[in-house]
């Protein structure tokens, strides 16, 4: 969450000549609702259904860069569908995510009193799944999307990925 997902995947997509897929986006469009507005009015369970059946259409699409939203690693069925894509995991530090998002409030989960409280468990709960499941990780906490996407660019390249 606020880790650079959707600036640098879109900068690393047109680097590489790749299409750029935001499952929020994909999410919205078939909601018809913003991802706040699916959090207040359905709640998270029927947001994850919906992301989760996002991800399984997009995880066979090739030549292509797909944010997924920062929750979406917590649903074991979502790993399963993302078994051949090669997965970045974005890290930050939850000083650099409130900082990123102390006048954002589109973010469901961060829209609570105990904000700091809230970002250090969601830190604590996704990161080890992260550590998993990702071939790359980048700490961004102090990356602008372009550096984040350079880091990707390269490391990808080097290892002769097909995204």
């Amino acid at each position: 969450m606020a880790s650079g997902k959707t600036s640098s995947g879109r900068l690393l997509a047109k680097k590489m000549g790749y299409r750029f897929y935001d499952t929020d986006k994909f999410i919205e469009e078939d909601a018809g609702m913003t991802v706040q507005e699916i959090f207040q009015k359905k709640g998270e369970s029927f947001f994850r259904k919906l992301e989760s059946r996002v991800i399984k259409d997009l995880s066979s699409k090739k030549k292509c860069v797909i944010a997924l939203g920062g929750g979406a690693i917590t649903v074991p069925g979502n790993i399963r569908a993302l078994k051949d894509c090669f997965i970045v995991s974005l890290l930050s530090s939850a000083a650099a995510i409130i900082r990123r998002t102390e006048n954002d409030d589109s973010r469901p989960l961060l829209n609570v009193s105990a904000r700091r409280k809230n970002i250090k468990e969601l830190i604590e709960k996704r990161k080890p799944l992260y550590l998993r499941h990702a071939e790359l990780v980048i700490d961004t906490s102090n990356l602008n999307p372009a550096e984040i996407a350079s880091k990707m660019s390269t490391f990808i390249k080097s290892k002769q990925v097909l995204l």
